[in-house]
């Protein structure tokens, strides 16, 4: 009996991605900053109107990093919800954080905004919402509970790449947004991901996350992982952006 596939990955035109793929044979170019990852970050940019837009190997990392951009205590609570994978909570525990679930609204499945309001305590430090099966998370009250309390506010954006509230990016809301592009995803490169935050002066900061907190061949100014994506995996990209519109419809 031949299996029913539920989903599979969607992919671009074998052809196409053979032609890209020659030309890394001709630069010899394989990661690093690569042209196609270059041109990749610049089209995504464009794509979520957002001035930051990060690449990263796979959402987890990313997800790692957006946590650590913003130095939060040691041991504080992040509040999150269970109705997720489960990177979300490892990337709290790894950065040495500690998770605090709380419900979900029974229709949308996102975290509830009453929930989280009452989870806070003076040990809280940020709000880890994740918008669910593309429905985005109550951005507007979970905005006003992190600006009362002096939150970070940080999306997993995973399930909602493309979409926009009131013509609005779902990558601007929050301080960061963070973006899965494993192969189950609507917008897939092999394995990837992406943060994405409204404010250009993130960049350098992201980047050195990325990039084990080199500056230069000479200096290494912090602490970083690597989280750099591939030329391959960003000509696959490359080749799926364009057809994101027509997969959404």
């Amino acid at each position: 009996m031949e299996p029913l596939f539920v989903a599979q990955p969607l992919l671009p035109d074998l052809a196409d991605f053979q032609n890209i793929v020659a030309e890394v044979w001709r630069t010899k170019t394989l990661t690093n900053g690569g042209p196609f990852h270059q041109r990749l970050e610049s089209e995504l940019e464009r794509y979520l109107d957002v001035p930051t837009a990060m690449l990263f190997n796979n959402g987890t990392v990313d997800l790692m990093a957006a946590l650590k951009l913003f130095h939060l205590p040691a041991e504080s609570e992040v509040i999150t919800t269970p109705l997720t994978f489960a990177a979300t909570a490892h990337a709290v525990h790894w950065n040495g954080l500690k998770p605090v679930f709380v419900d979900v609204l029974p229709d949308a499945l996102t975290i509830d905004p009453a929930a989280v309001q009452k989870a806070i305590t003076s040990k809280t430090s940020a709000i880890l919402a994740v918008h669910v099966y593309g429905t985005v998370c109550e951005v507007d009250q979970l905005q006003a509970i992190a600006d009362q309390h002096g939150l970070r506010l940080i999306y997993d954006s995973a399930h909602v790449f493309g979409t926009t509230i009131n013509g609005r990016s779902i990558g601007s809301y929050g301080d960061a947004s963070v973006f899965s592009f494993h192969a189950t995803k609507l917008f897939n490169t092999l394995e990837g991901g992406l943060i994405s935050t409204n404010k250009a002066s993130d960049k350098a900061d992201i980047y050195y996350l990325r990039n084990f907190g080199i500056k230069s061949e000479d200096e290494v100014i912090s602490v970083g992982l690597n989280g750099k994506m591939n030329e391959l995996q960003a000509a696959f990209g490359l080749l799926n952006l364009p057809r994101v519109p027509g997969w959404i419809r």
